[in-house]
């Protein structure tokens, strides 16, 4: 985070601890002026929140002045961050993240497009466990971005959802996501292991049709469909392989229709 205001101040020319709203051009200075001067710690939400008599008489203007303070933090680029947990395994969860634009869009202030990064940090804030970036349009209502991270032996306490903009500086969000009641799956029992069988001839279809329809194209299983055969010829268990490309997943697939 402080490496991305670093380069936004930069960019923007201006220090991180300044008002965000100085970032937009299109405001008078004497306006910036006396919102540095008399409501610099005044939170974005704040100012959105606020009529513009209450914010003139805040900054010492008038209400045209507070008009022109709430228009521009209605603009200024902001998303919220929601989240919904799924334990896929005893090790993995997956976090849904619903990303939604926070701000009226203002072709002045974001031209077509507005960029951000969402990213899951560990519980203290030091490492990144995932990320993606998000691009926002004026048609944009919201987005939805599965994470999926891996837990060890001991379930931390939390972890953090935070979302910051590309551009802009002080248009980051962050969400706590507590874990303390956060039941995973029990660890499954150990796979089984593989039977020591030879490979199957296409004889093992005891069908003389069948053989002959195969015969062209295969005459010894592999070993996976070796070991599944059985199961996908002989029985009406339900069957779960997986298998890289290419490794004879089809074949048994036809094996049990037949």
């Amino acid at each position: 985070m402080l490496l991305i205001d670093l380069s936004k101040a930069i960019e923007q020319r201006m220090w991180p601890y300044e008002h965000p709203l100085a970032q937009i051009s299109h405001l008078q200075k004497e306006t910036l002026y006396n919102l540095r001067q008399w409501a610099d710690d005044t939170e974005i939400a704040d100012l959105r929140n606020s009529d513009a008599k209450d914010i003139g008489d805040l900054i010492h203007m008038n209400e045209k002045h507070g008009q022109a303070i709430r228009d521009a933090a209605l603009s200024f680029p902001t998303v919220s961050v929601d989240y919904a947990l799924r334990p896929l395994s005893h090790d993995l969860l997956e976090v849904c993240v619903h990303v939604q634009p926070q701000f009226v869009w203002n072709n002045k202030i974001s031209g077509g497009s507005e960029p951000f990064y969402v990213w899951i940090q560990d519980e203290e804030g030091i490492n990144i466990l995932q990320w993606r970036s998000v691009l926002l349009r004026p048609e944009s209502t919201s987005f939805d971005i599965e994470f999926t991270i891996p837990i060890g032996d001991t379930i931390p306490g939390s972890y953090s959802i935070v979302s910051v903009s590309d551009r802009w500086l002080g248009s980051d969000n962050s969400q706590q996501v507590p874990l303390d009641s956060l039941i995973m799956p029990p660890q499954p029992e150990n796979h089984t292991q593989l039977l020591d069988i030879p490979f199957l001839q296409i004889s093992c279809f005891d069908d003389p049709a069948l053989e002959q329809t195969y015969q062209p194209y295969i005459s010894t299983l592999n070993s996976l469909q070796s070991h599944a055969f059985w199961s996908a010829y002989h029985t009406q268990k339900s069957l779960l392989l997986s298998a890289p490309v290419a490794s004879g997943k089809s074949f048994i697939g036809e094996v049990a229709i037949w």
